[in-house]
Order: C-alpha cells, then structure tokens, then sequence
C-alpha cells in the first residue's frame, strides 16, 4: 500500500553518540571491565539527558514508537508536535506531523508542515506525493500536477507518481485520464492494491461494471483481509445490485477497520455511511395507506 513510510530519523548526532555508547558500554560489559547494570544506568541517564540537550529527536522517536508500534495517534501527535516546535526537528518529523494533520483533516497545517520539509529534504519523492495529494484535498490542482510530475520524476519515472497522477485527475473529474493513470501503475506494479482500487473507482464511474469487478477481484486475491479492498468490492456490488453481497463485504470492511488507524485510504465514516445505504436498500420500508 502506498503511504507515507516509516520515517525513523538516524542522521541526527544524538543518535550517533548513543550509538557509540552502546557500542563501548556493551565492549566494556563483554571484557568484564564493568557491570552490566552500570551500562544500563548510564544509557537511561544518556536517554534522559537527551531532553535537555537534543528534545527534538527524543520527542521524534516518542512519536515514531506513539504512532507505529502503539498507533495511539494522539500522543503520536502531541510528541512530534514538541518536537517540530524546538525549530530544529528533521525534516522526517515535519513529514510524520504533517501526515498526520493530513489524516486529522487539517490540510492548510499538513501543506504547509511538507512544504517546510520539502525545503530540506527536496528529493524525496514520499513527500512530494504526499503534498500532491494534500494539495488535492484543498482544489489546489495545478499545483498538486505539479507535485505529480515531480514526484514521478523523483521516483525513477516509477508506480508512486502516476498513482499521484491518478488522484488529481479523479479529482479533477478527468475520469478517463485518472483510469490512465492508474492503469500504468498497474502495468509498473501489478501487486500495488491502492493502484486496482483506484481503476475500480474509475471504471465505477465510466458505468464499466465488469471491468470494476475485475480489479476488485484481483485487489481482493492479493490482500484480502484490506478494508480498502473490501469497502471498493461493496461499493461495486451495489453498483450492481448485489445488495446481499453489498452488505456482507461492507460489513467486513467495518469490522476490519481499526477506528484509531489512519493508515487506508477509506475513511472510517464513509465505511459506515456506505454500509447504512446499502442495508437501507436491501430492506425498503414500506407503509401501506387505505
């Protein structure tokens, strides 16, 4: 699935230092020079001193390990918020923090947190797709294009810049062009689900039914547990009137969505707003009046 990666910020001297410290305590615990436990203290004292001398790489890696080991976005936020705040973060936490207001719905502070990152760090092509598709959401759409050609450009002329490509022409309302798009970062990389379920929606749109269901079939056969995959395989049932099935697949996309994570494509409430229609049309209500 595309999305932002993992962004975890070594090239920061803090963590250099750490890694000499660990290196020479564990040498020195090995050849029997010291305890093992007067290593371990003088880490937690290296790490809590961390705070005064290098906050904005402490609450960076208290956000990574926030938002990816325990996805408790709230604290993910706070923390890489801290850090961001110091004025010394790395560019990958600006990125972290602006992902995040991306998914809050926040799309004036996650454009501007990746233009500042994208001032530092201009060749990473994640980020450029990632402000493509934040300049989307707000109709900025020549600049998003823009962002699209460069983050195509960045990526080896790869899948990431034409599924950006994708996302403003849809958007756009360009249908055709979207279906393009899509269609050859499919050709580039047959196993990106995102790039079938993007196909999907368009051919959705140009009334192409079986070819709809033809990508949602294939994105089912390769990650069939994604709530993406089985909220687009409803909504193409129901284009269809296959209300029953409709139901049942939407019913798994919501029980397969964690509520907290932030990580799909789909939003949680359009999961639920799609199931509710879809049941409220397998069961119509009707009143008799004499």
């Amino acid at each position: 699935m595309i999305q932002e990666p993992k962004r975890f910020s070594f090239r920061h001297w803090w963590n250099y230092v750490t890694v000499f410290l660990v290196a020479l305590g564990l040498g020195l615990w090995a050849g029997g020079f010291v305890d093992g436990r007067v290593v371990f203290a003088a880490l937690v004292l290296w790490g809590m001193l961390g705070l005064l001398v290098a906050p904005e790489i402490i609450y960076e890696h208290l956000g990574f390990f926030g938002r990816w080991v325990f996805h408790d976005y709230q604290k993910a936020h706070e923390r890489y918020r801290k850090a961001v705040t110091t004025n010394k973060a790395t560019p990958q936490a600006y990125c972290a923090l602006a992902s995040l207001a991306y998914a809050e719905g926040d799309l004036a502070e996650a454009a501007r947190l990746l233009e500042e990152a994208a001032t530092k760090l201009p060749d990473d092509p994640y980020l450029h797709f990632l402000l493509s598709i934040v300049l989307t959401k707000q109709g900025r759409y020549d600049e998003a294009l823009t962002e699209a050609v460069l983050t195509g450009k960045l990526s080896g002329e790869g899948a990431l810049g034409d599924m950006a490509m994708g996302t403003v022409l849809s958007a756009k309302g360009d249908v055709q062009a979207a279906a393009s798009a899509y269609q050859a970062a499919s050709r580039k990389a047959p196993r990106l689900v995102p790039a079938r379920l993007g196909l999907a929606e368009c051919y959705l749109s140009l009334g192409m039914f079986d070819a709809a269901v033809a990508e949602t079939e294939e994105a089912f056969r390769l990650d069939p547990d994604n709530p993406d995959v089985l909220y687009w395989s409803g909504k193409v049932a129901r284009a269809q009137n296959r209300l029953s099935e409709a139901g049942k697949k939407l019913q798994e996309a919501l029980d397969a969505r964690p509520i907290e994570d932030r990580a799909f494509l789909v939003p949680y409430r359009d999961i639920v707003t799609a199931l509710s229609e879809a049941r409220s049309s397998s069961n119509p209500v009707h009143s008799d009046r004499t």
